[in-house]
């Protein structure tokens, strides 16, 4: 085994900082155009308290932006010279703050739109819109012009759509508002409450929407999700998630569309978005429509309202779907924000989540990590929301199948990183499999990742027809606005559902007692000879179970060994028992049966609960970090790493991949 000393990384030091600050100021230009010079770029200053950075911020002439209390920072645009002063202070940290974007580097509808006509259709093909992508072309089907799986389990429902219609907005997506050209009867809900239903299938209008029609006998859909983690078995014994707020930090909620009253409206039909905040504008009741797609999709997949079918007891779309919402909008119609407004928004959660009963957060995005996760500022955001009392739940990345693939904030040890499994396009529970996409462990620091799976293979949920996602990919988009994607995105989303039934049964759950008993009654996937068919490294500890995560009663299983508040503090950091062998293979020090060695099985397997966990997750625990860890010198990043160029690369909100 190599156990090399891992050096540091270290932040902004003398001539250095300077270099990469000045380089950094070309590379990161802020959206909106909000600063006064033309010559300032946007940064994160960090001090010991938020009034201490903004003091010294001001100092050096720099103008403040963002309060960012919840990491004792704030945002600032700076001059270079102005950056190179704060660089060299040993009162604050600066951290360069770029661009981030939702769904990775999908091309604008206006470009796809020119070559509707042409071979050049291959050009939306979403795997060219994905750094990882690209091995992935052969799994689509050529001859549907929409990048349709070649496994043509999707073709039987997708062939048909006619890809001349794709792309036809405007790159920005402004045209959300023209949702309400939709004929009211393709939005009809199926969603009526009613006892007493007529002979001819007919529900009562609802009288605050008189322009929505309820009749019950149309289009009644089914999502299949819920049925692969047990929600709907939930759902039939009344558990919906009523009295749980989620907060869902994303591309907003849209409200253009009738059908959104699914989202908008749980199953009384009642107002069940308690607040809307946009984090871009730092304001309340602020404009959160979703003109990307992205938020619209997580938000049905987390709490959709309407049925699955006219049998008793009815089961719904959604996980939890009496769950309350608040809606927070971070990135724009093009999906791109930046590091201060999450943050601003994770702020804006903390500090509200007693006004609004904020028990859950979801954050469907990721990037590349480039430190270590104590060092991130947006982790460090993540890690005061868990203190805070607040279950957060994040995507592990669409960057697998292979090692260390775990996204920011996913790479947080404390939170619940969740990674994508597919049912196969079929009933059969002996097929489903670990989608090739979803990113793998260990972490950097050794800890094992995702700490579960949840469905995240062709996820049918709402978006608005003429947002940015529907228009590049309009191959997907289905009648009432329901629309496919896959990613760990989606598979975030399934187990916040989850997590807000659980709470909603048993309020007093603290967030680690949370996590422990999801990974506790999570399915593995296990071979016919009862061993684990995919590594800890890929599946974590199963396949999300809801119901057997509500009957569980175990604790103290997660977060072992670790200490939230000595690690924001700065006093202890941690690693976990991940090591790596001379030739290449993952291990658990102590725990030989759980080596791995990147393979990857394409297979599928029954998720049951037949393999014992006999070392209770001691896999999961965590020791204190100690300077001298096992990789080799030559990781990820340099020991000449800096932040400034930290945020050049994008984050995304669930990068676009192919169906599985």
């Amino acid at each position: 085994m190599n156990s090399h000393r891992h050096r540091f990384f270290r932040a902004f030091q003398g001539a250095l900082a300077l270099l990469v600050v000045l380089a950094g100021c070309s590379t990161s230009p802020r959206p909106n155009d909000r600063q006064a010079d033309l010559n300032a770029s946007s940064f994160v200053v960090q001090g010991s308290d938020s009034a201490n950075a903004a003091a010294a911020v001001q100092g050096v002439g720099g103008s403040v932006t963002h309060e960012l209390s919840i990491i004792n920072a704030v945002g600032a645009d700076l001059t270079p010279p102005q950056a190179a002063l704060l660089a060299q202070s040993d009162q604050v940290r600066l951290f360069a703050n770029g661009t981030l974007e939702a769904n990775g580097k999908a091309k604008k509808p206006k470009k796809a739109k020119k070559s509707k006509d042409s071979d050049k259709d291959s050009d939306k093909d979403s795997d060219s819109d994905s750094d990882k992508d690209s091995d992935k072309d052969s799994d689509r089907d050529s001859d549907s012009d929409s990048d349709s799986d070649s496994d043509s389990e999707d073709s039987d429902r997708d062939s048909d759509r006619d890809s001349d219609s794709d792309s036809d907005s405007d790159s920005d997506s402004d045209d959300s508002d023209k949702d309400s050209d939709r004929d009211s009867d393709s939005d009809s809900d199926s969603d009526s409450d009613s006892d007493s239903e007529s002979s001819e299938g007919d529900d009562e209008a609802d009288s605050d929407d008189p322009e929505i029609d309820y009749r019950a006998d149309i289009n009644y859909k089914d999502t299949i999700y819920p049925t692969m983690i047990g929600a709907d078995q939930a759902h039939a014994a009344s558990a919906l998630g009523a009295g749980v707020t989620i907060a869902v930090l994303d591309t907003g909620l849209s409200t253009a569309g009738k059908g959104y009253k699914w989202v908008e409206k749980n199953t009384q039909r009642k107002d069940r978005v308690v607040a809307r905040y946009n984090a871009i504008t730092d304001a309340l009741d602020g404009d959160t429509e979703d003109y990307h797609g992205h938020g619209t999709h997580v938000t049905s997949v987390i709490a959709s309202s309407r049925k699955s079918g006219r049998e008793e007891p009815r089961t719904y779309n959604g996980i939890a779907p009496d769950a309350e919402l608040v809606i927070v909008k971070a990135f724009d119609g093009l999906g791109q924000g930046t590091y201060l407004d999450v943050i601003r928004g994770i702020d804006f959660v903390v500090a509200n989540r007693d006004a609004y009963g904020i028990r859950v957060l979801n954050l469907s995005f990721g990037a590349t990590p480039q430190s270590h996760y104590w060092d991130d500022p947006l982790n460090q955001a993540v890690m005061a929301a868990w203190q805070a009392g607040i279950v957060v739940v994040a995507s592990a990345g669409n960057s697998g199948p292979g090692a260390m693939t775990i996204g920011v904030p996913g790479n947080v040890p404390y939170i619940i990183t969740v990674g994508a499994a597919s049912d196969a396009l079929t009933s059969d529970d002996d097929d489903d499999f670990l989608t090739s996409f979803s990113g793998a462990g260990p972490t950097v620091e050794g800890f094992v990742k995702p700490d579960l799976i949840a469905p995240g293979g062709h996820m049918l949920a709402q978006v608005p027809p003429q947002s940015y996602l529907a228009q590049l990919f309009v191959q997907w988009l289905e009648e009432d606005d329901y629309f496919y994607m896959s990613g760990t995105s989606q598979a975030a989303a399934a187990a916040s559902g989850a997590v807000a039934l659980m709470l909603a049964a048993e309020p007093g759950l603290t967030p680690d007692t949370a996590k422990c008993r999801l990974m506790a009654s999570a399915h593995p996937a296990v071979g016919d000879n009862g061993a684990l068919a995919y590594s800890v490294f890929q599946q974590g500890a199963g396949l999300l179970n809801v119901v057997d995560a509500m009957e569980s009663t175990a604790g103290g299983c997660a977060n072992r060994g670790l200490n939230v508040n000595l690690d924001l503090a700065g006093l202890q950091h941690y690693a976990g028992r991940a090591d790596r062998a001379d030739d290449g293979t993952y291990f658990l020090a102590g725990l030989n049966d759980y080596s791995w060695d990147q393979s990857y099985s394409w297979k599928g397997y029954a998720f049951n609960d037949g393999f014992i966990w006999n070392d209770g997750f001691i896999w999961s625990d965590g020791f204190v970090w100690n300077d001298s860890f096992i990789w080799s010198d030559t990781f990820i990043w340099s020991d000449t790493f800096i932040w400034s160029d930290a945020f050049t690369t994008p984050m995304s909100a669930g990068d676009w991949v192919p169906h599985e």
